[in-house]
């Protein structure tokens, strides 16, 4: 599960063992230049940055990232998934 910062809250879920997800933040370009014009780039390698404990603490870091980093031209942001 990928999920945007800026994205609609969803709850946590616990798996069968009743832990629940850690999560893994991330940053990545959500678009590429091809053919000098800017494209959707689903397949974009994605950089570690840190792993948070809950959703909360993971939307939070992606909004500590995202405002403390210009995104430029290819929209390049932080997001997180469950790990």
């Amino acid at each position: 599960m990928i999920v945007v910062s800026n994205a609609v809250q969803q709850s946590s879920f616990v798996d069968t063992t009743g832990e629940v997800d850690m999560y893994e933040v991330f940053r990545r370009n959500w678009w590429k230049i091809e053919n000098g014009k800017r494209v959707p780039d689903p397949s974009a390698d994605s950089f570690h940055i840190d792993y948070a404990d809950s959703e909360k603490e993971a939307r939070e870091m992606c909004k500590e990232y995202n405002e403390e980093n210009d995104e430029g031209e290819l929209s390049h942001k932080a997001e997180y998934r469950s790990v």
